[in-house]
Order: C-alpha cells, then sequence, then structure tokens
C-alpha cells in the first residue's frame, strides 16, 4: 500500500476487505474523519464511494429530526445523591464508644417528646411509682417461670426489666425485641425490677401528604444482577433492555439498581478430623463453625495478591497469631470501656479495623482430636558397622514415648541418610528426670542406647534408621516441627509431649499459689502449633519474644545471643499440664474465659501487624453458616474474589473486572437521557462493611448517565423528594432473630424492611451486618424516605407502610443451590415502576 496512507487508514481498509467491501480513496478518508466504519459494514454495498457515505448521512439525519423524543427527555428535576462519607483508617475503642453513644442519643430523640424518660441512675428514687426510660437493650433472656426479662442501658447504668406472659399482647412484642436495638418503656419500678406495661419504638411518623412530582416522570427500581454467575438470566434483562427502550419507558428519568475476600496456605483449620492446613481442605469435609456446629466446606477459595495484611497478636510480642487480608472479618468483641458500656456479645469485625483493646474467639473443644494407641515402623535395614538397634514393627504409643517426642523438640537431633540415621539427644546434667525417661524408654523398646558425657553435657545416641525416620519429621529443615498429625491427639496424650518439652526446653516454679511454667524454643512455628493446640482443650498460654545466651553442645558459652520465644501459663485452666509437675493447689480464676457461652473463649488483641505479602490466599464458604475456625480464631467465611477450586461450575465470568466490564456493556444499552443510580451490595468487590464505598472505581465508571451512590445512600429530587437506598444485609439477621416473620420473612421482604423503619435503623443489631464504628451512627434513618427501596432477598415486594412505599425489586439471578437448600424461591424478571407524578405503583413481570 502506498506510503502515504497511515496505520489507521490501512486498518479500515483490511477491516474493510475481510467484510468482503472495497473503498475508494476519498470514501476512506470521510469514514475515517466521520467515524462511519461501524455503519458501513452493515451496509449491502460492496463498493463504498462518497456517493454512498452522502446518502447515508443523509438518511441518519432524517430519521433523527423524524425520531419522536421521549417525554424524559423533555423534563429535568434537581437532583443529588446524599452518600455516607467513609474514611479508611484503623478503628479505636473510643470509635465504638462514639458509635454506640451516637446512635443511643439519636434515637432518643425522636421518642423524647412522646415519653418524658428518666435516667437509670435516677430510677431507684422512684419506687412503686409509673415511670418511663428510655434504653439500648444489652441482653434478652427468658425465666424459668416464663417470662421474658429485658435488660437495658444507658450511659449511666443498667437495669433488668419483666414482661410477664399474662400479657400475651406485649408479651409478644418483647419477643420480638432485638439485641442493641433502642426503645423506649413504661412501667412500675419495684424489687429492683421494672414490670413493663408499654413498649415504645422510635418508629416513622405517618405522613398525611403523598409527596409528587410536577413533571411527567418515572423510575423503575431493579436490584441483584449478580452478573458472572452461571445463574444470571442474560435473556431476562435483554427483555428489561428491550422495555426500557421502548414506548411504554417513555417517562421513565430514573433506574435505580440496589447492589449485588483470605488468609495465608500455612494457616490451620479446624476440621472433624483434626487441625489442617488450609490449602490441603477438600470440599465436602466438616469444619467447626462459630455456632458450635460442624458444617461441609462447599468451595475452597484461592488467589495471588501483592497488598498490605494484617497480622494479629494476642500477646505483647510482634509473633502474629494469624495473618489474613485486611477485609477479612474476624468475629471480636470489645467487653469494656470508660462511657458506655458496650454489650460483651461479639461482632463481625473487617481485620484492618481491629486494634489493641478487641478480644478475638475461639471454641473449646475435644471432639475432633482421637487418641492413638501404638506407633508402626517400617522394617529395620541389615545391620551395618554401626551397632544399629532393631525395632518391633509396631509399637505402643505410652506416655513414656509422648514424653521423649517432646524431648526431642527441646533437645533432640536426627541425621538420616540412605543406609543409616542416628536419634541424638542433648541433656544439661540437672535435666536428670529428662535422662532417665529416655533411659527407661529405650529399655522398653530394646534400644541400643549409647552415652557419652562431657563436660555438664550428657548425649545419648540411638543409631536406628526406622527410629531416625519417624523423628525426622519433626526435624525439617533442621527446624523443630510437629505435624498436623500429632496436634490431633487428645488432652490426655497430647499433654505428655508438652510435659516432655519442658522437661528439656523449659522450666517451672512454684509459687504461694499455684506455679509457672515456661517453654523455651528457637522454633516459633513449634510454640505457635503448641499453644493453639492447648487452647482448644481450654489451656490459655502467653507467647514472647526473648534473647538470650547460647551454649554449645559441649557446654561452651557462646558470646553471641540468640533470639528464642517462649512460652508459658499460669493460670486455672492449665491444671492439666501443671499436675504432671506437682502443682495440686488451686490457682488464681482465668480472666479470659467467655462468661455467656461455655464452649466460647476470649484472646485479647494487642497488636494488629501490618505487613506486605505477596503470594496466594485462601477461603472458605461453609454450607448453613457462615464462619469457620483458622489458628484458634473464628473467621468470617466472606465472599471470595479470586480463583476457587471448581470456580467454572459456578461463575462464567471468572474475574471481578471482566464482570462489570460486562456489565457496563449491558447497561451502556440504556437510553443515554435516563440516570442510572448504582449502589453495591454484599456481593461487590467493596467488601461487606457498611457503610459500603460506591462502585466508582471499577469499569462502570466510563458510562456517561450514571451515578455512583453508597449502601445505604438516599436519592433527592426536585429538593425535597427523598429515596432511601439500602441494600439489606441486615434483613437475614432480622428475620431469624424476629418469631413473628421469621415464616413469611423470605417470602415477603416488606416485612424486614417496615421492622427497620419502625426502629429507625438499617441494622439495629451489631452485628448482623458488618458495621463500620464512626463517631455518629450512619445507619440510623434520620430523614424520612418518601420510597424505601431494597434487595437481597431476592424476593419482590410493593406495599405500603405509612404512606411510604417500600420496594423489594427482586432479582435477576435463577435460583441457586444454596437458595433450593434453604427453601427460598426468587423473583427472577420482576421489577418495580413508580410514576412520580401521580405516585402509581406496579411490579412488570419480564417472565
Amino acid at each position: 500500500m502506498d506510503e502515504e496512507f497511515s496505520e489507521e487508514d490501512k486498518k479500515i481498509v483490511e477491516t474493510l476487505l475481510k467484510n468482503k467491501k472495497f473503498v475508494t480513496k476519498k470514501a476512506l478518508k470521510i469514514i475515517k474523519e466521520k467515524n462511519l466504519l461501524e455503519r458501513v459494514l452493515k451496509l449491502n454495498e460492496i463498493i463504498i464511494n462518497e456517493n454512498i457515505l452522502e446518502r447515508l448521512q443523509e438518511r441518519e439525519i432524517k430519521i433523527e429530526r423524524n425520531r419522536e423524543k421521549k417525554i424524559a427527555e423533555e423534563h429535568d428535576v434537581d437532583f443529588r445523591i446524599e452518600n455516607t462519607e467513609i474514611k479508611h483508617r484503623e478503628r479505636k475503642v473510643s470509635d465504638f464508644v462514639s458509635y454506640f453513644n451516637s446512635k443511643f442519643f439519636l434515637l432518643q430523640q425522636m421518642m423524647i417528646k412522646r415519653i418524658n424518660p428518666i435516667s437509670i441512675a435516677n430510677i431507684k428514687k422512684t419506687a412503686n411509682d409509673e415511670i418511663s426510660l428510655i434504653g439500648m437493650v444489652y441482653d434478652l433472656r427468658t425465666t424459668s417461670t416464663g417470662n421474658r426479662i429485658i435488660e437495658l442501658e444507658d450511659p449511666t447504668g443498667k437495669i433488668s426489666c419483666i414482661v410477664t406472659n399474662s400479657n400475651s399482647e406485649l408479651f409478644e412484642e418483647a419477643n420480638n425485641i432485638l439485641l442493641d436495638e433502642v426503645i423506649g418503656v413504661k412501667g412500675i419500678f419495684k424489687n429492683n425490677y421494672l414490670y413493663i406495661n408499654e413498649i415504645i419504638r422510635p418508629d416513622v411518623p405517618a405522613i398525611n401528604e403523598i409527596k409528587k412530582l410536577d413533571v411527567p416522570l418515572s423510575c423503575v427500581f431493579i436490584s441483584d444482577l449478580h452478573v458472572g454467575s452461571i445463574d444470571f438470566l442474560e435473556h431476562l434483562f435483554n427483555k428489561f433492555i428491550k422495555w426500557i427502550n421502548s414506548k411504554e419507558a417513555e417517562k421513565v428519568k430514573y433506574i435505580f439498581v440496589g447492589g449485588d475476600l483470605c488468609v495465608l496456605p500455612e494457616t490451620l483449620i479446624l476440621t472433624k478430623k483434626g487441625l489442617k492446613k488450609i490449602e490441603d481442605i477438600k470440599i465436602g469435609e466438616e469444619v467447626l463453625t462459630h455456632s458450635n456446629r460442624w458444617q461441609k466446606v462447599k468451595k475452597v477459595f484461592k488467589r495471588e495478591i501483592d497488598e498490605e495484611v494484617c497480622g494479629l497478636s494476642t500477646d505483647s510480642s510482634n509473633i502474629p497469631d494469624i495473618i489474613l487480608t485486611g477485609n477479612h472479618p474476624v468475629w471480636a468483641t470489645i467487653r469494656k470501656n470508660r462511657y458506655f458500656s458496650v454489650r460483651g456479645m461479639p461482632s463481625w469485625i473487617p481485620a484492618h479495623q481491629l486494634s489493641k483493646g478487641y478480644s478475638l474467639f475461639n471454641i473449646r473443644t475435644e471432639e475432633p482430636f482421637s487418641s492413638i494407641k501404638e506407633v508402626e515402623f517400617s522394617d529395620t535395614p541389615k545391620q551395618d558397622k554401626i551397632r544399629s538397634s532393631s525395632l518391633q514393627k509396631k509399637v505402643k504409643l505410652d506416655k513414656d514415648f509422648l514424653t521423649v517426642i517432646g524431648l526431642f523438640l527441646g533437645d533432640g537431633t536426627v541425621k538420616l541418610n540412605k543406609k543409616r540415621g542416628t536419634v541424638s539427644f542433648y541433656f544439661g546434667k540437672r535435666k536428670k528426670n529428662a535422662i532417665e525417661i529416655v533411659e527407661r524408654w529405650a529399655r522398653k523398646l530394646k534400644l541400643n542406647l549409647l552415652v557419652h558425657q562431657q563436660n555438664n553435657l550428657k548425649m545419648m545416641y540411638i543409631n536406628s534408621k526406622p527410629l531416625a525416620k519417624f523423628f525426622s519429621q519433626f526435624y525439617k529443615n533442621k527446624i523443630k516441627d510437629i505435624p498436623e498429625f500429632w496436634l490431633n491427639l487428645p488432652l490426655e496424650q497430647f499433654k505428655w509431649i508438652v510435659y516432655g518439652l519442658v522437661l528439656s526446653d523449659g522450666c517451672f516454679e512454684k509459687r504461694k499459689i499455684g506455679g509457672r511454667v515456661r517453654i523455651n524454643n528457637t522454633s516459633i512455628n513449634l510454640l505457635k502449633k503448641i499453644r493453639l493446640r492447648l487452647e482448644f482443650s481450654g489451656i490459655y498460654t502467653s507467647l514472647c519474644l526473648s534473647r538470650g545466651e547460647i551454649f554449645s553442645k559441649f557446654g561452651k558459652r557462646i558470646s553471641k545471643t540468640k533470639n528464642y520465644f517462649e512460652l508459658s501459663f499460669s493460670n486455672e485452666t492449665t491444671m492439666p499440664i501443671l499436675e504432671l509437675f506437682g502443682f495440686k493447689e488451686g490457682l488464681r480464676r482465668n480472666p479470659r474465659e467467655f462468661r455467656e457461652s461455655f464452649f466460647y473463649s476470649l484472646k485479647k488483641l494487642k497488636k494488629n501487624i501490618k505487613q506486605k505479602y505477596k503470594g496466594f490466599v485462601y477461603n472458605l464458604e461453609v454450607e448453613n453458616d457462615n464462619s469457620y475456625i483458622a489458628n484458634g480464631i473464628i473467621l468470617h467465611n466472606c465472599d471470595g474474589v479470586g480463583i476457587y477450586l471448581n470456580q467454572e461450575k459456578d461463575l462464567s465470568i471468572k474475574s471481578y473486572e471482566k464482570q462489570y466490564e460486562y456489565l457496563a456493556e449491558l447497561l451502556a444499552k440504556i437510553p443515554e437521557h435516563i440516570k442510572i443510580i448504582v449502589q453495591p451490595g454484599n456481593h461487590d468487590i467493596v467488601g461487606n462493611q457498611e457503610p459500603q464505598q460506591t462502585l466508582k472505581e471499577t469499569a462502570l465508571s466510563k458510562l456517561q448517565n450514571i451515578e455512583f451512590g453508597t449502601n445505604p445512600c438516599s436519592v433527592v429530587l426536585n429538593k425535597n423528594f427523598r429515596i432511601l437506598m439500602y441494600h439489606g444485609y441486615s434483613y437475614d439477621d432480622i428475620i431469624r432473630e424476629m418469631p413473628k416473620i421469621r415464616q413469611e420473612g423470605y417470602k415477603k421482604p416488606c416485612l424486614p424492611m417496615i421492622e427497620v423503619l419502625k426502629r429507625r435503623h438499617l441494622a439495629p443489631s451489631y452485628g448482623s451486618s458488618l458495621v463500620i464504628p464512626k463517631q455518629t451512627d450512619d445507619l440510623v434513618i434520620k430523614e424520612i424516605p418518601d420510597i424505601f427501596h431494597s434487595g437481597h432477598l431476592h424476593t419482590v415486594c410493593l406495599e405500603n407502610y405509612k404512606n411510604i412505599l417500600l420496594i423489594n425489586s427482586g432479582t435477576f439471578q435463577g435460583r441457586t443451590k444454596y437458595q433450593e437448600m434453604q427453601g427460598h424461591i426468587p423473583h427472577p424478571g420482576i421489577f418495580a415502576y413508580v410514576d412520580l407524578q401521580t405516585r402509581e405503583s406496579k411490579l412488570i413481570n419480564l417472565n
């Protein structure tokens, strides 16, 4: 081709040739200047010249002139989005104090005019008088006689209130109270209890005048598209696109879209068969959840990252118990504060928000740990020049054998090659108990034990390749470690390994009350695993970094120092270990025990260490629950991001970036005069913590007619017409905790929406959604909406509550396997249409 043609010219000509079209030089220039290539490709002409292009442009101009403008294009009103401000920073105890105080005082102001409340601190001055007070629900329980006790608190104190079962209507109301909601009560105070005769909620006032716009505009509401899922019903969404471009949708000005990640590979997960690395977990294996139930693993997620991660340490050292991505939620609580006590129940908090003052949860259990009666060795090879020990094929695993494993972890080494193997122990002269146990154990197994004494060090050798092969599992790359197999012993066996470790590499001391045991070792992974196993049996330890002098094998002091780690325990829970050292006295009570649930234990967070990590991270999805236990800490099985096993079976588009790119392509088919207001949901890329930030960083930002909202957010039209948008993540918890809507809540999604309006809070119970604690509670419903829109439940509702239009807009996703298991029936392809001038509303079914 001639040199005067540019690269762009060449590409246009090549494209036309591929489509069996030829172009003149003048026509090529017009195609390039006026960007007509796509339209030319649709022509039936073979030879493209300037006359054909002129007729093409004239025809398009004529079509444009004759096209009747849609009504929505001719009208406009003032439009703004009120988004929630989200600042990313580390959260402190003071943020929780401010958050709960903000929630209390905002909701108190909504009720204070209807009742004349007194503070809880002043209630004792009004015995036998009818009083009113406003409080946050701290605890709920039922007495043995069937009465309901509601424990309320305000900034001045707490009080227990009683609702008797003799008043059936009031009793039913009391049974549907949620933890952490703010209520007003009236009743009589006597015998240190307030006997309630009326319960008051903030609730929204009745709206007398229904607001309307003075222009002929309308809007539609959709949600839960789930583009990228194999269950995404693209044919229905294409029907929606066709409808929005039709004459029927000529008044539509707005589309409201209510929207709808991980741990390191060495992390140990508690399965029904014991502790196991997360990278080795298989689908179908059972793991223990925070509700103390065994549930099957549904999916295993795996993705590669290069980002900052969080190391959570429950000791005053830089030794993390677990390392995980910043957005991964952890079950945690703050038990005390100086100003307004926060309920001691846990909630899901993203790792990057955790700081000193939180306590992390674990579960005490012995169920998955099973005893081992004997150890099997491989056949002994022929005798070599070195005197070798002959072993039986099976040896009983008694307390001496287990203690020797502990002694090896402290002061043992192993040498193994193709021909022979040697197990060695090195003990100082003071370690008489350790020496006697090894000698007794060697006699039982009829082993040839070689002993050599030099200075203050006694060296003991056993030449046996099968024995060396056995002990090599505890000595990988010259670093002491304990495989998961041995961590899965019951406490009655495992304590003897700990006993051996203390005899060889530790010390113990008696005190006036009880005692203290220490284990010192240079292998941090070994001590972390020992600690983790003991915690499942309710034994609490402290792990810290120390520095000390080291010695050669022959007792010679080496001048340089080396870091080592110390595992110590001294409280009441450690009696199964302390008893082995002769401690019988009563010890102080364990301060970390969680009083409200016998199977939980608490670990106070000391540090959240931020560090860079490049590599793979993993996550699990669990059936019928939302958690699993990793390294002794309860984690949320939040939605996985990235590649997981068998992902192609569940996703048609495998990456979030491409999912949003394809969604942008679909939404681009909507006419540009229609504003699309999009907010995120719990399956979107921005994480689950609420308020959720906008989706502005995705491919959707390429669209000119899109507006981004946080979750929650409010859209205000014509300066005073308010549309509240909240995805609805808290509705699952509300349906589960409220008996009166438990059966119908998923079928009639307006029921939980009414309950949040009554409470004037989008997530009344702290922990029902992943809430970010801030100076102000952004989930309080401060302004009364004209329309309240939600999604999440995948079912449709259109209802009026006190002249507020409630809309749950269904989904464009088919019925998933999880929904089948739960018995939920979604309503795909149904959306809500609202005429903003007349306030008439209807559901449109695309099926």
